[in-house]
C-alpha cells in the first residue's frame, strides 16, 4: 500500500478544494467606510430597504443614498436648521426628521413628499429637555417620543398623545414596532440623586402601558435597547454615579410580559427579567438584534461588538477611528449601517471585493508553492501592483511588480488557497489567478 507523506495529503486536499471552488468562495461579511462626505457628526440612520436610506446628524445635515451608500446627496435645501437628531423613512421620497435645539430646549418635525425638495413643519416640542425620535409599524403612521409619546395617522397633520409625562428629566428615548402594532419604548425616570430605566409597551399601538418597576433586576439607568422578537427585548444599562455614567454597564433580557391591573393604581406591564451580562465592553449607545442570539451594538470609543448567543459573550467587529458612533441598523444579518463622529458611516456587507470569475493573462509558477513563485508579466499595461486575498477576503500581502518575471515570495503565508490579483495603474483589475501554497 502506498503511503502518502503529510505534504502530498495537503497537496491532494488543497487541489480538490480549489476545484471545488472554481466558480465561487465562501463569503464573509465585513464593515466598511462609506464616504459621506461630510464632516458633521452624524445621530441616526434609517433605511427602507438595503439601497435605500437616509442619515442625519449635526448642523440640519440630511443625507440620502439610493445605491446603497455608494454616494450620498444632501437633500435638506436649507429648509430647516439645528442639529437632526432622528430619521424616518415611510416611504419612497417621504422622509420625517426630528431636530433638537439643546440650548433652547426646543424640537420640531419635518416631512418631505419629494424626497428632500420642499419640507413642511409637521410638529414641535417647545420646553422638552429631550430630543424626539421617531419610528412607525405600517409605513404610514408616526411615533414620536420624548417627553410624551405621540402619534400621527396622517403624515403629522394631527398627533394624539397616547401617553404623557410631567416633564422635567423623565422621558422615553426610544421607540421600536415588531410583529406588527406590538411595540416598545425606553427611557429614562429622574430620581432623587440618579436615573433609572424606564419602559413602555403597547399590543395594539394605541394602548401604551409602563413597565412595573418592581420587574427590572435594580435600578440602573437605560442607555440603549432593542426589540428583535415579540416577547423579548435587549435592554442596555448603566450604574449611574448620581447624574454622571460609570464604567459599570450591564445587558438585561425583559420577557414573559403581561399587562396587569393593578389595585390601586393603573394598569401597567410586568415581566421577567434577567441579567445576561453584567460587565460589557462599555457605555451602549445603539444596539440591533435580528433574533434573540445574534446582534450589534456600538459603544464608547467608536467600537463595534457582535454576539452570536444572545449577549452573553461580545467580540469586538470593528474598531473606528471616531470618538463615538451614535447609531446602528441591521437590515438583515448580512447587510447593516452605523454612524457616528466626523461624518463616519460605516456599512456592514457580504465581502465583495474578490469577483467569482477567474482569469489569467499573467502565469504563475510553481503553483502550489511552498516559497517564492515567478510571474510572467505578458501585459503591456505597466506598472502593474498586486494584492494576495485569503477565501475570506483579507488582503494578505500588496506591492508593485516590476520587469518582465518578478519573484514574489510566499513563504510567511499559512497553507491554504489564496487569490492572486494583478491591476494596472488605473487599479483596474486585469488578472485573477488561484495560488496554492504548502
Amino acid at each position: 500500500m502506498k503511503k502518502y507523506t503529510h505534504v502530498r495529503f495537503i497537496l491532494m486536499f488543497l487541489m480538490l478544494f480549489a476545484g471545488a471552488m472554481q466558480s465561487a468562495f465562501s463569503i464573509s461579511s465585513q464593515w466598511s467606510v462609506l464616504n459621506s462626505g461630510t464632516t458633521e457628526k452624524l445621530r441616526d440612520v434609517n433605511f427602507l430597504n438595503p439601497d435605500y436610506g437616509v442619515v442625519v446628524g449635526n448642523n440640519a445635515t440630511v443625507l440620502l443614498t439610493d445605491d446603497g451608500g455608494q454616494t450620498w446627496t444632501s437633500i435638506n435645501s436649507h429648509s430647516f436648521s439645528g442639529n437632526v437628531y432622528s430619521a424616518l423613512i415611510l416611504q419612497h421620497d417621504t422622509i420625517v426628521v426630528s431636530t433638537f435645539d439643546q440650548s433652547l430646549f426646543t424640537g420640531e418635525t419635518y416631512i418631505t413628499f419629494d424626497g428632500g425638495t420642499n419640507w413642511s413643519q409637521i410638529g414641535s416640542e417647545p420646553g422638552s429637555a429631550h430630543s424626539t425620535q421617531l419610528s412607525t409599524h405600517d409605513q404610514s403612521s408616526i411615533y414620536s417620543v420624548g417627553s410624551s409619546l405621540d402619534r400621527s395617522l396622517n403624515f403629522g397633520n394631527s398627533w394624539d398623545t397616547l401617553l404623557a409625562y410631567t416633564g422635567g428629566t423623565n422621558s422615553l428615548t426610544q421607540v421600536h414596532f415588531k410583529s406588527g402594532q406590538i411595540g416598545v419604548a425606553g427611557g429614562l425616570i429622574s430620581g432623587f440623586t440618579t436615573y433609572s430605566a424606564n419602559f413602555a409597551r403597547t399590543e395594539d399601538g394605541f394602548n401604551w402601558y409602563i413597565g412595573d418597576v418592581f420587574s427590572f433586576p435594580n435600578a440602573d439607568a437605560y442607555t440603549t435597547l432593542s426589540f428583535p422578537h415579540k416577547d423579548t427585548v435587549f435592554m442596555f444599562v448603566n450604574h449611574y454615579n448620581g447624574f454622571m455614567p460609570s464604567n459599570q454597564n450591564f445587558l438585561w433580557k425583559m420577557y414573559g410580559f403581561v399587562t396587569v391591573v393593578n389595585f390601586p393604581g393603573d394598569t401597567s406591564v410586568h415581566f421577567t427579567s434577567q441579567i445576561i451580562n453584567s460587565s460589557m465592553p462599555g457605555y451602549a449607545f445603539a444596539a440591533d438584534f435580528k433574533n434573540t442570539l445574534d446582534g450589534f451594538a456600538v459603544f464608547t470609543g467608536g467600537t463595534i461588538y457582535k454576539t452570536t448567543d444572545g449577549g452573553v459573550s461580545w467580540t469586538s467587529d470593528y474598531a473606528s477611528t471616531s470618538d463615538t458612533l451614535s447609531d446602528i441598523e441591521m437590515i438583515d444579518e448580512n447587510i447593516g449601517y452605523a454612524v457616528g463622529d466626523d461624518g463616519t458611516i460605516l456599512k456592514y456587507s457580504p465581502t465583495t471585493s474578490i469577483p467569482l470569475v477567474f482569469n489569467s493573462n499573467i502565469h504563475l509558477y510553481p503553483n502550489p508553492s511552498s516559497g517564492e513563485i515567478s510571474l510572467d508579466l505578458n501585459v503591456n499595461n505597466k506598472p502593474l501592483s498586486f494584492q494576495i486575498h485569503s477565501m475570506e477576503g483579507k488582503q494578505c500581502m500588496s506591492g508593485n511588480l516590476s520587469g518582465v518575471n518578478p519573484h514574489l515570495n510566499v513563504s510567511e503565508l499559512e497553507t491554504g488557497i489564496y487569490i492572486l490579483q494583478i491591476r494596472n495603474q488605473n487599479k483596474i483589475l486585469i488578472s485573477q489567478s488561484k495560488l496554492i501554497k504548502l
